[in-house]
């Protein structure tokens, strides 16, 4: 049986555009105020944010198709449930430390287990280095205990983010399975491309020994432009200090 789709609503604008008031940049729909789902004012303090989300309306067709439109559904997101949903969001992050893709090593084969300790290792250490984040690792499907003071950087960490902030790396975090990748993301302590080619070594393994399945390539093509479009999230906004003290 076919599941009958939602058809998308025509496009009703001729040109969106950004106005600066009230201390942010709103976007605009032929003149009038674009809005959120619950009726909020589409505006950012970030003016390339705002343009880049006008860019996405005025890219539309015939049709407003909201998942060609990442930026605008994100900052829709952050406008409508920020508040509410922060603690949420840090929490996902939180739970994420002790099940950390990085720490989870494969016994065998040899081949596997040494490229994973080739570009896995090299995160954890920008991560004990750079944030004081220090996680213990463990073979096979075995739970870790990781000490309190990882917790503590953590928190550090998130106390520090904006709603904004949150909302992308929590995503990051669920799409890679890892916090610690989330926050190389953040940071930009290397590129986003890069990341998420690390956060999938495991299924290029599998992949390149026994091929791929078109299934999991359509779903893992998916989750790298939903990661690359929070990564140019977080670029637009520019309020993240990509460099922090060591």
């Amino acid at each position: 049986m076919s599941i009958e789709q939602t058809p998308l609503p025509k496009r009703f604008y001729k040109t969106a555009d950004v106005v600066y008031a009230d201390f942010c940049w709103t976007v605009t729909l032929d003149g009038r105020t674009a809005r959120t789902p619950v009726g909020k004012r589409l505006s950012a303090i970030h003016e390339p944010l705002a343009r880049a989300i006008a860019d996405e309306w005025n890219a539309q067709d015939d049709h407003v198709n909201p998942s060609s439109m990442p930026l605008t559904q994100r900052l829709m997101l952050v406008l409508d449930r920020g508040k509410q949903d922060r603690d949420k969001w840090a929490d996902g992050m939180r739970n994420y430390l002790q099940t950390d893709l990085l720490c989870y090593r494969a016994g065998a084969p040899e081949e596997l287990v040494q490229r994973q300790t080739r570009v896995w290792d090299a995160y954890l250490k920008w991560a004990k280095d750079k944030l004081s984040i220090k996680l213990k690792t463990t073979t096979g499907v075995l739970g870790v205990d990781q000490p309190p003071e990882a917790l503590q950087a953590l928190n550090a960490q998130l106390s520090e983010m904006d709603e904004e902030v949150l909302c992308c790396l929590a995503a990051a975090t669920e799409i890679t399975g890892s916090v610690l990748l989330a926050l190389a993301l953040g940071y930009r302590a290397a590129d986003a491309e890069d990341i998420f080619e690390v956060s999938r070594l495991d299924e290029q393994y599998q992949a390149e020994r026994w091929g791929e399945d078109a299934e999991a390539v359509e779903r893992e093509g998916a989750l790298r432009a939903e990661f690359m479009a929070i990564s140019r999230y977080l670029e637009l906004i520019s309020g993240f200090d990509a460099t922090p003290d060591n």
